[in-house]
């Protein structure tokens, strides 16, 4: 009777088939495979920035509403992110690129000690802009429930585009 109950389980009807075909990309890099432009995915593009008031890595304040005129590229990581230790150098180089243009970086950690901000970024050598987000509620502002998450703020501060790696 066991025997007879073991081979009416669902698993023991299991059979393996092939994975599906990997999608295609598209003719426009810009686009992803269903034709929407690649991190416009996010309900919070095209609508105001939230504004923050956080204590940067060097004890002073940084307040996004006062950044009139610039584009602000805001990161969300944190130092035990691997993937987040990885795209870092890539996001810094990209927009140092742009910095003449009232392009800047501000990373934003997640819930870390200075100690540990101030050690990631000297393995990195890299030096950029760091806001402390101690209590998390500004990465939950702007659904950064996964990191890296780079959120890219236009000059007239609406939420312009938002990557997540792996997402």
């Amino acid at each position: 009777a066991i025997e007879q109950s073991a081979a009416e389980l669902v698993y023991q009807k299991w059979k393996l088939k092939h994975a599906p075909e990997p999608k295609v990309a598209t003719a426009d890099e810009g686009q992803s495979p269903d034709g929407r432009t690649t991190g416009m995915e996010s309900p919070l593009v095209g609508k105001p920035a939230i504004d923050f008031d956080l204590e940067t890595l060097d004890g002073k304040r940084f307040q996004l509403s006062q950044q009139k005129d610039q584009i602000v590229v805001l990161d969300f990581w944190a130092s035990w992110c691997g993937p987040c230790i990885q795209a870092m150098p890539q996001v810094h180089e990209v927009v140092d690129e742009f910095k003449t243009q009232n392009v800047q970086l501000v990373t934003v950690n997640l819930q870390e000690s200075p100690e540990k901000i101030k050690a990631a970024f000297q393995r990195l050598k890299i030096s950029p802009k760091a806001v402390l987000d101690v209590d998390g509620k500004v990465a939950e502002k702007y659904g950064a429930n996964a990191i890296p998450q780079t959120v890219i703020i236009d000059r007239s501060s609406k939420v312009a585009r938002v990557f997540v790696v792996g997402g």
